[in-house]
């Protein structure tokens, strides 16, 4: 029979209850069923995220057994870095990847996973194909049993981190080497500012560079010459059993090698290695042993280049890019360390000729400061003044000693030198020396900048005068008595002038007019005598610029010749080129040098002789025995038969009152010179002595063609024309208005330039302007032609202008057209001079 079905005693309700709490629970199953398919979802993509953030991670990462050391597990990392598939990786064990770190070694880090965490160890991992790299492993223990494992199991593996460090170790590795630099330069930057010493310098620094690369010999070669017959290593560091260069203390004779050495150093703009056995072998001495050689040209600025250099003998040392870096550094810095000590050391040198300059200086010299110390005197101060630096310490005691009663004002004006605007001061004092004579110094002035103390210092430098103010003395004595010889041969004229004029008129007031052109002809030639004279004297004085004409010297010298060599005991030797160039030159000035030539020929031979006169033309490219401005000249040379000139004398035959003669004023030869200079001319002289006679060379610069001349005398016809004449004395507006009476001229007269303007305004306004306009340039007390001229010329530009003046030194007489005139007319000046401008003017 079969088995009772339990709901068959249940009442229908009963049952229907049950169902209905059946299907709850089954809707319950249902929902915790689907829940957890989502959890079991949940937890699949987390997990999924989990190994993609793993793989993805920036480091390797391995799980690995801790009894066995196999790799349980790893990331994409860490397969991709060792080149192997993640299932040939995970065949693999620790052992297998890592070549720094032994079995034993991993084995006790393992070992100390078990109860505490480690610090990081560092390895290298091997790849697939062999190459190797750097590792940093971090390792952990995990508080979870590998899914792997029985559940109840402890955790028997762990978690490895493992972090490339090639970069780092690069970054690491440069940074090093960075400072390692860096406190290499530090070390040659204080051996080369350690001392002011050279020699000391240089050793230093050789011997940080020495210690710095670890070579057998460091050197320093000068000069760097390729093309040397020798050369010499002046300074070297070596191991005691490597000696080099400087040891055999010779110049060592270039050969080929180190010629090319040499050449490929200064080549070169970076430094130059050699090592043997290598395409590019050593090619120094074999005995200095040399197996591998660095070096680099040191570049000053104030001398030859060196080279510096190191030697390897020991082994064949392949230099390093980075050791290449440094070492051209160390040569840069090296080559501003020599400079600096070469200018430290010329400075040194210099200051030491300065003070044997200073010392030795044929002037009085004295150094001082602004706090009273006098620091230097030179030898010739002592020599004069008998005062030691020792007798005269201070600028105190130097006043008190030299100035007396003057000391105080002395010390106030020697305090303004130090502060000086300007660039020197100077003037003339009487000093007291230590026997108590009195002498004349020039003195000059200047600051000299500071001290190293900051105290400014200055230079005072004197002119002993006491025998030239003497001789300044002697002179004007000299020209008192040339005053008075001067003043009696004026007088002498004037006596003759006045004499024949007062003649004259007594003649003409008793109607005897038989001998009246006899008596004025004799008057003007003493007044020509007397314009000769005042001309001589204003040459020789500061003025007599000359006024030019280009034209042929020859006339000039053939009428100095007939007047002065009419004596039958000389003769003329007149030698002229054919195709002579004229010459700019005033024609009366010029008159005067040959006069004055001839007659120092004449007086040169008492007993008569021959002169010679020769005159040809020096081009430019000419070779002159004497400085002259590049131009065409000609030469003019006088030689006489005389005695000659010693050799003494010959420097100063041109000074003002030299003479040799007992009756002469000194003067003829310093007027020649004077007139020569004015004409932008040279005259020289040269003389052998004992009676081999003396030559006298005048240079003229030459001109390319003659002034026309003006027509004769007789045909000479002035045109009726309007004068202006201006000077401040009336006697002389009335005699140039007698000069012109017989032309048809009107001339008017005005004492002043006020005067002037005036008169010349009222013609040019009613239409019967000036046609001509003689001016003074010197009135007393108004304006003279200079002042007037612009003012005139705005009136009327197209007047004549003539400038006249007594004073031939005015630069307006010798080039008037430079100050609006048109010509120049020189006092005194006759009748016929008149009427020449005039007609030259306006013909």
């Amino acid at each position: 029979m079969s088995q009772k079905n339990k709901y068959d005693n249940k009442t229908k309700e009963e049952c229907v209850n049950e169902i209905n709490l059946l299907k709850k629970r089954i809707v319950e199953l249902e929902t915790l069923n689907a829940n957890q398919k989502k959890i079991e979802d949940f937890l699949r993509l987390r997990e999924e995220q989990l190994r993609n953030y793993i793989d993805h991670a920036g480091d390797a990462i391995f799980v690995i057994d801790t009894d066995s050391g196999r790799i349980l597990d790893c990331n994409q990392k860490a397969y991709l870095d060792l080149g192997y598939s993640k299932d040939e990786l995970l065949q693999l064990t620790v052992s297998d990847i890592e070549i720094q770190l032994s079995k034993e070694e991993i084995n006790k880090a393992h070992g100390k996973l078990k109860t505490k965490k480690i610090n990081p160890v560092n390895g290298i991992h091997k790849r697939k194909d062999g190459s190797n790299f750097p590792v940093e492993i971090h390792l952990s223990r995990p508080t979870i049993a590998h899914p792997s494992a029985h559940p109840s199991a402890h955790p028997s593996y762990a978690i490895a981190i493992v972090r490339d460090t090639s970069e780092r170790n690069k970054i690491d590795d440069a940074r090093l080497t960075h400072l390692h630099f860096l406190e290499s330069l530090d070390q040659i930057n204080k051996a080369i500012h350690g001392t002011k010493d050279f020699e000391q310098m240089m050793n230093d620094v050789l011997s940080r560079v020495f210690s710095i690369f670890n070579c057998d010999r460091v050197w320093l070669l000068y000069p760097c010459d390729p093309y040397a017959q020798t050369f010499r290593v002046p300074m070297e560091i070596t191991r005691p059993e490597y000696p080099g260069a400087n040891a055999l203390n010779m110049d060592i004779p270039m050969s080929p090698g180190e010629t090319q050495t040499m050449r490929e150093a200064l080549e070169s703009d970076t430094p130059v290695t050699y090592v043997i056995n290598t395409d590019n072998p050593v090619s120094t001495d074999p005995r200095f042993g040399v197996q591998s050689q660095i070096f680099t040209p040191i570049y000053t600025k104030l001398d030859k280049p060196w080279i510096f250099g190191m030697h390897q003998c020991s082994y064949a040392r392949i230099w390093t890019q980075e050791e290449k870096w440094l070492f051209n550094e160390i040569g840069r810095r090296l080559a501003d360390g020599l400079t600096t000590m070469l200018m430290f050391r010329n400075l040194q040198e210099s200051e030491a000729r300065l003070r044997r300059a200073i010392i030795q200086s044929p002037f009085p010299i004295m150094i001082h400061a602004e706090d009273g110390q006098i620091l230097m005197i030179s030898d010739v101060w002592t020599e004069i003044t008998s005062y030691t630096l020792e007798d005269i310490p201070t600028i105190n005691d130097w006043t008190d000693k030299a100035y007396g009663e003057s000391k105080l004002l002395m010390r106030e004006e020697i305090k303004h030198i130090y502060s000086l605007a300007e660039k020197f001061k100077e003037g003339e004092y009487i000093i007291k020396t230590k026997d108590g004579k009195e002498r004349a110094w020039d003195f000059m002035s200047a600051p000299l900048g500071k001290l190293p103390d900051n105290r400014r210092i200055a230079i005072s430098m004197a002119v002993d005068v006491t025998e030239r103010n003497q001789m300044q003395e002697q002179k004007l004595d000299s020209l008192g008595v040339l005053a008075g010889g001067i003043a009696h041969d004026f007088n002498n004229l004037l006596l003759g002038i006045f004499g024949y004029l007062e003649i004259t008129k007594d003649a003409c007031e008793k109607g005897d007019f038989d001998n009246v052109l006899p008596y004025l002809d004799n008057a003007l030639s003493m007044f020509n005598r007397a314009q000769d004279l005042s001309r001589q004297l204003l040459t020789f004085s500061k003025g007599g610029s000359p006024i030019l004409k280009g034209q042929s010297v020859v006339p000039l010298i053939q009428n100095s010749m007939q007047f002065l060599l009419s004596d039958s005991k000389f003769h003329i030797d007149l030698d002229v080129a054919d195709n002579l160039w004229p010459a700019d030159i005033d024609e009366n000035q010029f008159g005067r040098v040959i006069d004055n030539l001839l007659i120092n020929a004449k007086e040169a031979m008492p007993a008569g002789g021959i002169i010679k006169i020769s005159i040809k033309n020096i081009s430019q490219s000419s070779a002159l025995t004497i400085r002259l401005k590049p131009t065409t000249y000609i030469c003019i040379s006088i030689e006489d038969q005389g005695e000659g000139v010693i050799p003494e004398h010959l420097s100063r035959i041109f000074d003002p009152f030299f003479t040799t003669k007992q009756k002469s004023s000194g003067l003829g030869l310093a007027i020649v010179y004077s007139i020569i200079k004015k004409h932008n001319g040279l005259i020289s002289v040269t003389s052998g002595g004992s009676g081999k006679g003396t030559i006298f060379h005048i240079y003229l610069p030459a001109t390319k063609e003659a002034t026309k001349n003006t027509a004769p005398e007789e045909k000479k016809v002035l045109r009726p024309c309007k004068v202006l004449f201006m000077d401040d004395e009336n006697h002389l507006c009335k005699l140039v208005e007698n000069y012109l009476k017989e032309f048809k001229i009107q001339i008017i007269s005005a004492l002043n330039g006020e005067q002037a303007i005036k008169l010349f305004q009222e013609a040019y306004e009613r239409g019967i302007p000036f046609d001509i306009g003689i001016f003074d340039l010197t009135i007393p007390g108004g304006k003279g032609g200079v002042e007037i001229i612009e003012e005139l010329r705005n009136i009327d530009k197209t007047f004549v202008a003539i400038a006249s003046s007594g004073y031939s030194d005015n630069s307006v007489m010798s080039k008037p057209k430079d100050y609006n005139f048109n010509d120049s007319l020189r006092k005194p000046y006759r009748k016929k001079d008149l009427i020449e401008i005039i007609w030259k003017n306006l013909a």
